[in-house]
């Protein structure tokens, strides 16, 4: 996905974001590619987790997992080693070869914060394709996370103020490749929207 000058991905309309975290590893693994580690910020969002790798001189600087592509994901507690949160992402219309495993590692501190939040998400997520009822996701109730599952040693920050929905300052300006999304009352729709360089 496109990345801010800042880092921040590019949010786009419909799309909330709700939290971030900071001090992760992650690794990915495709069906037909090398193995992607890296290291950095998650950043959860109505629609995906996006993986910033900030680690010096990167191979990449970012990944989208769409959450409606999503399964198998569950979160583990060793009894040696970080916490982790692992699954599946099929691929979306062909942009990696295969489908896709990771795993992201909390370095540092709880997690209840971040987990309250995911699991929040998923729940509405998967609501929303069974065509039932979910409660609305809006800026106000992402505010409420931060009562709702207060955790003094999990670091994860809640996007109590919103990153505007358009920055044309990025590390691709000119052409990329990013996940729009939008909430109907049925179901949450996730689509690619594709920008083609322009050539003169």
């Amino acid at each position: 996905p496109p990345l801010s000058s800042t880092g921040t991905p590019l949010r786009v309309p419909g799309e909330l974001f709700v939290l971030s975290r900071k001090h992760m590893e992650f690794e990915l693994n495709i069906d037909g590619m090398i193995t992607l580690e890296g290291e950095g910020e998650v950043i959860l969002t109505s629609a995906r987790l996006v993986l910033v790798n900030t680690k010096s001189y990167p191979m990449w600087f970012a990944f989208d997992i769409p959450l409606a592509l999503m399964s198998q994901d569950t979160f583990e507690q060793p009894v040696f080693g970080a916490n982790y949160l692992q699954g599946t992402v099929q691929p979306l219309y062909g942009l990696i070869p295969g489908k896709a495993t990771f795993k992201i590692w909390f370095m540092h501190g709880g997690c209840t914060k971040f987990l309250g939040g995911y699991r929040k998400i998923m729940e509405n997520l998967q609501k929303s394709m069974k065509g039932q009822v979910v409660s609305h996701i809006d800026p106000g109730s992402v505010e409420k996370l931060e009562s709702a599952y207060a955790d003094p040693n999990d670091p994860t920050v809640i996007f109590v103020n919103q990153p505007p929905e358009s920055n044309q300052n990025t590390h691709m300006p000119v052409s990329y490749t990013h996940l729009r999304a939008h909430e109907t009352s049925l179901h949450l729709v996730c689509r690619l929207l594709l920008e083609k360089k322009k050539t003169k």
